[in-house]
């Protein structure tokens, strides 16, 4: 690393930079990153996936499968979202209305 920095102008303050963002007694956001975003994903290729094996036996014209189980997986993909958030604000005793 010393290596990569040698005449740099900016060395000593990238490296401060870096050792302060290291100590940082701040929240750990790495389980609010995969609720929004890696589960809705993941939930909207699950529920294609699943949708299109029995999709494929009932409709016939392929661009209306595609619309078919494009939709099946943004449902599924809300409704994950909406059960995400209920489940995080309502274990967290958050509400949307000020009391």
């Amino acid at each position: 690393m010393d290596e990569h920095c040698a005449g740099c102008g900016h060395q000593d303050t990238c490296k401060e930079a870096y050792q302060i963002a290291g100590q940082s007694q701040g929240p750990n956001i790495t389980w609010k990153a995969i609720q929004a975003f890696v589960l809705p994903v993941a939930v909207f290729v699950c529920a294609a996936g699943i949708a299109q094996p029995w999709l494929k036996n009932k409709i016939e014209n392929p661009k209306l499968l595609t619309v078919a189980l494009l939709s099946m997986g943004l449902v599924a993909a809300s409704v994950a979202i909406f059960g995400i958030r209920y489940l995080t604000r309502h274990k967290s005793g958050q509400s949307r209305c000020p009391k």
